[in-house]
This record gives structure tokens, C-alpha cells and sequence, in this order.
């Protein structure tokens, strides 16, 4: 091999090795990139993973295929088309004076007793389980907050509801 071609072979091993960090950004920043606007949320699908457990509507964690249980905040998150589709959501806020009402159709079914005792929201604290029942439905009775945990994680079949104050 001439001098000449074994020096172009090496610009070209070159330009291969420095363009594919490159390349690995642009599909970074370009394909994987997710802007989430103040004021929504992500909603997250998992294309790939185990199917989910019978009676399930969300998957437990990610390595079960379908709408995932954790949503991601507002931000820039970076995922992989060929593993996750989304949607972004609006976050509820309840303006001052109103009211909402949430159905929630998951999780586990709550017994008949303690539908029969109105009992319906979990206890959030271990105090709240060990009080007296008119102290247990002064705590069932408190607003939710409508973006945090608590809202995500009700019973299924209850009803909550949460006022702006």
C-alpha cells in the first residue's frame, strides 16, 4: 500500500471516530429531547417488557409494557422512541371557592366493611389509624392535593374530593 493511501485511510478513521459522538448527540437532542411546559406533566408508555399482571391497568414499574404508573414532571426529559411513546397532560389545579370530585378505577378493592364505615381514604398517617372513628372521618374529609402523590395513589372505586382554598 502507498504511503499516500495509508495516510487517507487514517483521516477517514478519523472523521468516523470523531463524527459519531457527534451523530450519538444530534439523536439525543434532536430525536430523544422532550420539552415538558410548566404546568403539565408526562405521561409515559413503555412499548417493551412484560406483559401486565391480570386485573392490572398500570404497569408496576417500567419493566412492564404499557402506561407506567410514575409520571415524569414538567422539564426536559430525554426517551428513546424505539421504547416509549407519551403524552403530555395539563396538571389540575382547583381554583379558590371550587370544588373537584376523582374517581379512581385503580388499585385494590377496598372490603365492604369499611365501605359500610365510610372508610374509603387511606389512613396518611399511623396516628390517624389508631384515633377514633369521628377522627378517622375528619382526616378522610380533608381537600387532596391535586399534583402530588397522594392523588395518584387513592383506592380503586372511591371517590375524593378537593377544594381550592
Amino acid at each position: 500500500m502507498a504511503p499516500l493511501s495509508k495516510r487517507r485511510t487514517f483521516w477517514i478513521a478519523g472523521a468516523v471516530l470523531a463524527g459519531l459522538p457527534l451523530l450519538w448527540g444530534a439523536w439525543k437532542w434532536f430525536v430523544e429531547r422532550v420539552e415538558v411546559p410548566p404546568g403539565h406533566y408526562l405521561v409515559l408508555i413503555n412499548l417493551w417488557g412484560k406483559e401486565l399482571p391480570e386485573g392490572e391497568i398500570l404497569a408496576p414499574d417500567s419493566s412492564y409494557k404499557g402506561i407506567q404508573l410514575e409520571v415524569l414532571p414538567e422539564g426536559r426529559h430525554f426517551l428513546n422512541p424505539l421504547r416509549y411513546r407519551y403524552k403530555v397532560c395539563p396538571v389540575v389545579s382547583v381554583p379558590q371557592g371550587k370544588c373537584l370530585v376523582l374517581t379512581r378505577k385503580y388499585g385494590k378493592t377496598i372490603p365492604a366493611e369499611r365501605l359500610a364505615r365510610g372508610d374509603v381514604l387511606p389512613a396518611t398517617a399511623s396516628a390517624a389509624s389508631s384515633a377514633p372513628s369521628s377522627a378517622r372521618a375528619r382526616t378522610a374529609s380533608t381537600p387532596m392535593r391535586t399534583t402530588g402523590r397522594r392523588s395518584r395513589r387513592s383506592r380503586s372505586g372511591t371517590t375524593r374530593s378537593a377544594c381550592g382554598r
